[in-house]
């Protein structure tokens, strides 16, 4: 047994509403559950929590995927400012929890 925990930083450029979707795949085969944050904001950063459990044995694999309903959506890093380092669009870690 796996846990999957994260998050993913998105940004909008415009005031319309729009949703961002995130979902696991294991082998090619999506995991019955995703997680969607829908913003109104524009010009802002929004952050959405990953957490998952997923069995797996040896040789499987695992994909992420993420999906918007619009192109005013998108995955963003922030860059350096004067005061703040850097922040990377994706943040994923995988540990083991059981055998």
């Amino acid at each position: 047994m796996y846990s999957i925990t994260g998050h993913v930083q998105i940004k909008s450029s415009s005031a319309a509403s729009k949703t961002m979707y995130y979902w696991l795949a294991v082998n090619g085969v999506a995991v019955d559950h995703s997680e969607r944050l829908t913003l109104h904001n524009n010009n802002a950063y929004s952050l959405l929590a990953i957490t998952d459990q997923v069995s797996l044995s040896a040789g499987d694999y695992i994909n992420l995927y993420w999906a918007t309903d619009d192109t005013d959506l998108w995955l963003d890093a922030a860059a350096a400012t004067s005061f703040a380092p850097s922040s990377e669009a994706v943040r994923i870690s995988i540990t083991r929890s059981r055998q």
